[in-house]
């Protein structure tokens, strides 16, 4: 319920006159965020787009694309998307003294919630993160291992400026079986299903990469 949650909120700024930037890590999470913004009134003022994406863009603006090219050669990934995509970012933003944005959301914050990103972010918003208006939906815990980018103490800093906390603790998306199989899959816990009946779960076992796309085309 997070990623419908983000673009209530979007689209509640927007519809307040307010300049939103909308964020994620996935790049397929972010197409299919902007599919939905699309539809709505107020789509101009909603700029969609990965975090990645959005550092690289204002990279070009600012003309340190080559340089930025040069400088990600073989290097680590950590290295490449945590540490010189915002340093970059950020030197094209002071460059070109960029447009700042009135509002920023971001969704699957746990994907990408490091200091150094944290503060890329904090010169594209108006009065930063300390006075500005901002949005994270995160999950710490089932989803925080995927990227091993979660910093617990960036976001007690975060909290430390004054944001209100609310926490989904239903499960509203998935029935009961489905929820019960995941947690038993994962070794995570489970959260209570507000959906108590469904389907029952069935496991589809594939051998390769190419038994796996037959069974998905099923």
């Amino acid at each position: 319920g997070k990623t419908l949650l983000a673009i209530e909120q979007a689209k509640r700024m927007a519809a307040k006159g307010k300049k939103v930037l909308l964020l994620c890590y996935n790049s397929f999470l972010a197409k299919k965020i902007e599919s939905e913004v699309v539809r709505i009134a107020y789509q101009n003022s909603i700029t969609v787009d990965t975090v990645h994406g959005f550092f690289y863009e204002n990279i070009g603006k600012g003309n340190f694309v080559e340089e930025f090219k040069v400088a990600i050669e073989g290097k680590e990934p950590k290295e490449v998307f945590n540490l010189l995509y915002p340093s970059y970012f950020v030197k094209s933003l002071v460059s070109n003294n960029l447009t700042k944005f009135d509002c920023l959301v971001i969704d699957e914050g746990q994907d990408f919630l490091v200091e150094t990103i944290i503060q890329a972010l904090d010169l594209s918003l108006k009065n930063g993160f300390e006075n500005g208006q901002w949005y994270v939906f995160y999950d710490s815990n089932n989803q925080g291992e995927l990227y091993h980018n979660f910093d617990n103490i960036l976001m007690m800093k975060l909290k430390k400026f004054g944001a209100g906390e609310y926490y989904l603790d239903v499960n509203c998306r998935n029935t009961k079986p489905i929820a019960v199989q995941t947690a038993v899959v994962s070794g995570f816990p489970m959260a209570d299903a507000l959906i108590q009946r469904g389907e029952k779960v069935r496991y589809m076992w594939y051998d390769d990469l190419e038994h796996q796309k037959k069974q998905i085309e099923l």
